[in-house]
């Protein structure tokens, strides 16, 4: 009788340890389950704002989209935000450039802030201050934010700008499709020009197809 009754008691006390044991494993796995989803969902990485930039017909939009489709990055180019504002201020030139950089930035931030690698195009001016100003702006935004700005520089041969600019792909977006009008803006102004400060990849667009030119700045990503 006494015998059972220490073994029963004995069964008992290993039956609260296991219980024990299992509700322990079964916390701790529970913790880390949920520390992973955090992790997953909500820190907050270095993201990528990859800043694709050159002269009208050099291929921006087109590489860009290229680079879209592979990386599943998504594209915010140059004529969504002009397009946007012209509905608004189609013949106030300063009012409508002002609104198109603050709605820029205030994207740049946002992603930055939300872990959200992004594509963007631009033609920059080098002899205009305004452009590199805006430049500055946009690596201290993305920087501030625990982001990172990769610059893009296309370039081509006038000779290959004058064939391009003419294709029925660039009547949309308001883009400049006629040789006269790319000539007056080039003219006018320095879209040649590279940016002055960080590394960046310069591609010309005439020596490599834009499936190439996706998978170079793809590369240089990774570098």
């Amino acid at each position: 009788m006494g015998d059972t009754c220490i073994r029963k008691i004995a069964e008992f006390e290993l039956r609260k340890f296991e219980i024990r044991s299992l509700w322990a494993a079964l916390a701790f796995w529970s913790l880390l389950i949920v520390e992973l989803f955090y992790l997953l969902c909500y820190t907050k990485y270095n993201i990528q704002l990859i800043y694709i930039y050159g002269p009208p017909a050099t291929g921006k939009l087109t590489i860009a989209a290229e680079l879209a489709k592979i990386t599943g990055i998504k594209l915010f180019h140059n004529h969504f935000t002009q397009d946007l504002v012209r509905e608004i201020y189609e013949d106030f030139r300063p009012l409508r450039q002002g609104l198109v950089s603050k709605i820029r930035l205030d994207v740049f931030k946002y992603v930055a802030e939300h872990s959200t690698d992004l594509i963007f195009t631009y033609v920059y001016d080098g002899d205009n201050t305004a452009d590199t100003e805006f430049m500055n702006i946009v690596h201290e935004v993305v920087e501030k934010a625990g982001g990172e700005v990769k610059l893009i520089h296309l370039i081509a041969p006038l000779a290959t700008l004058k064939e391009r600019v003419t294709e029925q792909s660039r009547r949309v977006h308001y883009k400049i499709n006629s040789i006269e009008i790319l000539e007056e803006s080039l003219r006018n102004s320095n879209q040649f020009a590279k940016y002055s400060k960080g590394n960046q990849l310069e591609i010309d667009t005439s020596t490599l197809s834009p499936m190439k030119s996706a998978k170079k700045i793809i590369q240089y990503l990774s570098e």
